[in-house]
């Protein structure tokens, strides 16, 4: 089962009327994703729930050499009982243990622990009454004999591992022979597939496991050590393309990091061919579309985040590692600690995949954000390798802040969207201590204009001096002109709104408890709020936040995991991407970083039926009507879109830092909002080149050439100047090229032709 949501009022911090509410625990993770079954046959859709077991890394309870096995052990058959007991009223179809298994991989006493844990599956009831609950365990680098160096890969380097659960060195049977949808053994027989159904009906819908050792050595990886003994991701391939369409589960130890990124790995010391993460999912994963889950252990975690493969469909990376909180009761004197394992739900008939992490040895689950999430699922078109189709031009606004790459002094962040409507930029409020007043020099320091998470951004840490309330008020701001009643800011709808934030390191100083990232929101009161994203810093909190204002009252959506954890540890640095959608009577949802920490939903807490219109305009940087709330950090790359985008369309903000969904006016090449000459100098200097053109046709490929005049051309005058500067005089006549332009055109056209015909 997953346990119900807790929810708790949260102190608020402004009027009476404001109310706001969080969770103690990040808050169910409904994912957007898309997955299908054989293209060969429609398989029958179960009706009945059924579940993969995931077991993380168990060698701290394996090791006879560091930790008092005999009090730890119990975790290990603790998990295994329970699963063996209830196998069949849970419907538990497969169990994936991911690897280090054992602490010493020359200890047979060791394996023959683990053997033994694992072995009560092999004896229990399965889901379908019979006996033999089909299982795997994955090659990890705890499971190289450590007595020996070189290439893992080696026999001589796993002898105990292939001997005790994968083909036996002195019968050559395989562990697997007669478990119910076993496959086969790859010839280094550190690899495995197996398949499992959803029920027993004739027809369910087949799924395949890929057992694969750690770093998965192989395909487009050459070292100067040469190329692996065996290529597993070839082997791979292979198995998947004899499996066309299956929906496919990747097990394997090393893949996923912590929250700060993949591992350091590979251990490419120990043999030629090692891959990291992004080397097996660039290599592997990427390219099958039918690939819709991978899981791994070895990084004491037990996060999840999801990336898109080439089709643009999700994939479930998920760690399972609890050796941190084992440890801690080692050391603690809590023998049981840390003994908890995965159950993923796959419920096909209402379209979900839920994850629930449950402990036998306390019997309690863990309710955060990792160790309790849902995925929302459509299994009729995840693994067609089709890219989901483009909605309809939903981008109402797009700063890109990196005017400051070309103008340290620019006084104007562009929106990029069409029928853009500009931000003015104001600040450097300067404090004079003699007189003890503030002069606003209505200008950007040169200086605020900083490198960002993709061209420039902008700095909003400076502030200025005030005895009663120091280092909290600021008067950089961006702000749009008359975006109040009847602008385009002025959504009252479905919307989505997404930020890049880099907060500076003393970020925690201050006192005002609310940080403006940007949005719709105004001191004074809700009655005044629309919409915004912002960090909170009321007691130490640390929180991140989406807010709607609706009939006079804020509902606020706040991120249980505190802005710290996202930084780098080592640097203390880092970009963190935000996203706030809000869907009327339906959803509110927080995306950090592509993960979705907080959510709250009509049916469980209640959400609002619109967005109040309001007068407040659309700043970026602190609230708008006081030098006050302003950011201690750097923003980069602010979009708004008029409606509730899915996960897909998330993770392609996420993974494409500089990237909207939508282009503004096509034309617009210099970016300034509105199509004029200035495009055309763009054009003319970049002609023949194959830089990147911003907002080219899609149809335009290759070299810049004809086809991007005629572009500009088409749409000359089109976009408008929120600066309200008229350009009319220079629109009424379209410049022509001139004559070396027109050479140099074509002499493109007449190389295309030869590098045709030939």
């Amino acid at each position: 089962m997953i346990r119900p949501l807790i929810h708790q009022p949260s102190p608020g911090n402004g009027p009476t009327s404001s109310v706001q509410r969080t969770s103690r625990v990040r808050h169910t993770v409904v994912i957007a994703a898309l997955l299908l079954g054989s293209s060969v046959l429609t398989p029958v859709r179960a009706e009945d729930t059924f579940k993969l077991a995931v077991i993380g890394d168990m060698q701290r309870v394996t090791d006879l050499v560091t930790s008092p096995t005999a009090d730890h052990y119990p975790i290990f058959t603790n998990i295994t009982d329970w699963i063996g007991t209830n196998a069949q009223a849970e419907n538990i179809r497969f169990v994936s243990q991911i690897g280090d298994i054992v602490e010493h991989g020359d200890d047979t006493d060791e394996y023959d622990l683990a053997l033994g844990a694992m072995n009560t599956l092999s004896t229990a009831t399965n889901a379908d009454g019979g006996t033999g609950i089909p299982w795997a365990v994955s090659y990890g680098n705890h499971e190289k004999e450590g007595g020996n160096t070189g290439d893992p890969q080696a026999f001589f380097n796993n002898t105990n591992y292939r001997d005790y659960f994968s083909v036996n060195s002195g019968s050559g049977t395989h562990r697997n022979e007669g478990d119910i949808g076993f496959g086969a053994y790859s010839s280094n027989h550190l690899n495995s597939w197996h398949t499992f159904k959803s029920s027993s009906a004739v027809g369910a819908r087949e799924y395949l496991m890929l057992n694969l050792e750690y770093d998965v050595p192989g395909g487009s990886i050459t070292t100067t050590a040469g190329t692996p003994s065996f290529d597993a991701v070839a082997w791979a391939q292979g198995v998947i393309d004899a499996h066309p369409g299956m929906p496919t589960i990747v097990q394997t130890h090393v893949f996923e990091g912590d929250r700060s990124g993949p591992p350091k790995n590979p251990y490419n010391t120990e043999g030629p061919g090692r891959n990291s993460q992004l080397q097996i999912f660039e290599n592997l994963i990427a390219g099958n579309s039918q690939i819709f889950m991978v899981l791994n252990g070895h990084s004491k975690d037990d996060t999840h985040r999801f990336r898109l493969n080439d089709a643009n469909k999700p994939v479930l990376q998920m760690i399972t590692d609890f050796t941190n909180e084992i440890e801690d009761g080692i050391t603690g004197g809590n023998p049981l600690a840390g003994g908890y394992f995965r159950q993923v739900e796959f419920d096909e008939d209402n379209g979900q995949i839920r994850v629930s992490t449950y402990s036998p040895s306390t019997d309690d689950y863990l309710t955060d954000g990792n160790g309790q999430f849902t995925w929302d699922v459509n299994w009729a078109t995840r693994f067609d390798g089709a890219a989901p189709a483009m909605p309809s031009n939903s981008l109402v606004a797009y700063f890109k802040l990196d005017e400051g790459e070309t103008n340290s002094l620019a006084m104007v962040a562009y929106d990029s969207a069409s029928a853009p409507q500009h931000g003015i930029l104001t600040g450097a409020v300067v404090y004079n201590p003699n007189t003890n007043s503030f002069r606003n020099d209505s200008v950007f320091d040169d200086d605020e204009w900083r490198p960002g998470i993709s061209g420039g951004a902008l700095d909003f840490g400076h502030t200025y001096t005030n005895t009663s309330n120091p280092g909290d008020q600021n008067d950089d701001v961006v702000e749009v002109p008359n975006s109040g009643v009847g602008t385009k800011y002025d959504l009252t709808g479905a919307i989505t709104l997404s930020a890049w934030v880099n907060l500076d390191d003393n970020y925690l100083n201050g006192v005002n408890s609310t940080r403006h990232i940007a949005g719709k929101d105004m001191v004074g009161g809700p009655t005044d709020d629309s919409f915004g994203l912002n960090h909170n810093m009321a007691g130490d909190a640390d929180q991140l936040r989406f807010m709607i204002g609706s009939g006079g009252v804020n509902t606020t959506l706040i991120a249980p995991t505190p802005f710290s954890e996202y930084k780098d540890p080592e640097t203390n640095d880092g970009w963190v991407h935000i996203v706030g959608v809000f869907s009327p009577d339906n959803y509110m949802r927080l995306y950090v970083d592509g993960v979705l920490e907080a959510e709250f939903t009509e049916a469980v807490d209640g959400v609002p039926s619109a967005i109040d219109s309001t007068d407040t305009p659309f700043t970026i940087g602190r609230l708008a009507g006081a030098y006050r709330h302003a950011l201690h950090g750097t923003i980069d790359d602010v979009q708004l879109y008029s409606e509730a985008l899915e996960l897909s369309q998330i993770l392609e903000l996420f993974q494409n830092p500089g990237f909207s969904l939508f282009s503004g006016t096509v034309g617009d090449y210099n970016q300034d909002g509105i199509v004029n000459l200035a495009d055309y100098t763009v054009w003319r200097n970049n002609l023949g080149s194959n830089v990147e053109l911003p907002n080219r046709d899609p149809a335009n490929t290759g070299a810049i050439g004809a086809a991007d005049y005629d572009s500009w051309k088409a749409h000359f005058g089109e976009g408008s100047s929120a600066l309200g500067a008229s350009q009319s005089a220079q629109q009424s006549n379209v410049p022509e090229p001139a004559t070396a332009v027109l050479l140099m055109l074509a002499g493109l056209v007449a190389a295309g032709s030869m590098r045709a015909r030939s």
